[in-house]
This record gives C-alpha cells, sequence and structure tokens, in this order.
C-alpha cells in the first residue's frame, strides 16, 4: 500500500467493485452525530526510560522481550519476567497498587470530569481495565473474557439498569461483537488498534439503533511510542478500504 500508485488502487476497486454488493449505514439510518477526540499525552520520566530500554532491548533481538508490548501504559505485561537489571530496579514501583501510567491519570483528571451520561471504556488489555475498576468500582461494571455467559449478562444488566453505574470496563474484543450498548454516550479507546474495523465495530455497538444522543469518542496517544505507528498503519488501511469498497 505505501508504494501502490492511484492506478494500482484504480484497478483493484474495478475489479472488485463488480462483486460488492455494500449497503452502509449512513444510507438507511438517521443517527446522531459522533464527535471525535484526539487526546495526546506524554511519558512520565520513569515510563519513559523503562519504554526506551525495552524498545532497544526489542529492536536489538533479545528474545526474553519478543511477547512485550511496547506500550507507554501497559508496562505490567511481561515485566515480571524480565531479567535485565535496569528494569529491575523500576519493576516494584510499577507492580505496585498505587502505579496508573499517564493515560489512566489522564483519563481519571482530565477525561472523567467533563464526561455527560454513561461511557464505555475500551482497551486491548485486561490489566489497564483492573486498575481503572479498582479506581472506579462503586459506579462501574467490568466485562472481560474469564466470565461465564451468566456473569457477562448480570454486568451488562448493572450497566444498563442502574443510574449510579456510569462506566463499563470492556475488552475490545468483546464489546465488538454481539452487544448493543445504545444506552451509552460516550467511548474511550486506551489505545488505537492494528485493525480500524476492530475499533469501528465496537464503536458501533453505541451507534445504532436506540442511539438518539450525540457520542464522544475519546482516543489516548501516548507521544513517541507505538502508538504512533498503530495510528499511521491503521490510516493506511482506512485509505485501502476505501479505494477497494469506496
Amino acid at each position: 500500500m505505501q508504494h501502490s500508485s492511484y492506478e494500482d488502487r484504480l484497478k483493484i476497486d474495478l475489479c472488485c467493485r463488480v462483486m460488492l454488493l455494500r449497503r452502509i449505514k449512513s444510507e438507511v439510518l438517521n443517527l446522531p452525530e459522533i464527535i471525535r477526540h484526539t487526546k495526546y499525552v506524554e511519558l512520565i520520566p520513569n515510563e519513559r526510560e523503562i519504554y526506551d530500554t525495552i524498545k532497544s532491548l526489542y529492536k536489538q533481538g533479545d528474545t526474553s522481550f519478543i511477547n512485550l508490548v511496547l506500550n507507554a501504559s501497559h508496562f505490567t505485561l511481561g515485566l515480571p519476567k524480565a531479567k535485565n537489571s535496569i528494569l529491575q530496579l523500576h519493576l516494584n514501583k510499577l507492580e505496585s497498587d498505587s502505579y496508573r501510567g499517564c493515560k489512566i491519570e489522564f483519563f481519571l483528571n482530565d477525561i472523567v470530569p467533563n464526561l455527560k451520561g454513561k461511557t464505555i471504556v475500551f482497551s486491548q488489555y485486561k490489566e489497564i481495565l483492573t486498575k481503572l475498576y479498582s479506581v472506579l468500582s462503586e459506579k462501574a461494571a467490568f466485562i472481560y473474557g474469564d466470565l461465564s455467559e451468566t456473569e457477562r449478562l448480570d454486568m451488562l444488566a448493572k450497566f444498563k439498569e442502574r443510574s449510579e453505574i456510569s462506566f463499563l470496563f470492556i475488552t475490545i474484543t468483546l464489546g465488538g461483537i454481539g452487544l448493543d450498548l445504545s444506552c451509552a454516550q460516550n467511548v474511550v479507546m486506551f489505545e488505537k488498534h492494528w485493525n480500524p474495523a476492530v475499533e469501528r465495530q465496537a464503536i458501533d455497538r453505541m451507534h445504532r439503533i436506540g442511539q438518539t444522543e450525540k457520542m464522544h469518542v475519546y482516543i489516548i496517544y501516548a507521544m513517541n511510542t507505538v502508538d504512533d505507528r498503530k495510528s499511521f498503519i491503521s490510516q493506511q488501511k482506512v485509505v485501502l478500504n476505501q479505494a477497494i469498497c469506496g
């Protein structure tokens, strides 16, 4: 895609268009507007040092770090297995209950006070949502993969039916499939997904028949991290999809 020409994309479009019968949502439904808010945060010094160390080891081919997620707010993933002495200096702080990370602090201090109505918070990582739930548990529901079907339905009913429950924390893979969450007016994405279709599908759980209010979608980026690359790749996929499907 990066090196393809306009003519190449046009050829793909012409080949695929005869095989596609597509009806988009905006053609058949009169739904409220989606207002998007992109929020940028800076890593705190301790996060930056750890992030850059992990990134350096990863680029050097250190196999013990292959499965680490190089995102500023995801240091709790994989780090207990780290043997590098530089990382071990910070490990106790990162594993402590008081550690939150720049994205969580920004969400709690800058986004939450301005929210009106119910809010869905998506992340790819259960660990992030667990930290958020520990802070807002009295007014939140939490759905994740380890729950049984009955427990998920109970959590969903709690969010929909109880006025004091303002937040639903849910992993994006669960939130994008088979749920009607039109009772919510706000969506917070804690990280950009590599696949824009997954992100769009999750947002569509709220932006559907039954939604009567304007929706606000917040996406939080950690500057100078892998979030930059994810945003670039995601946008390329959007452009490619538009070139093929229109």
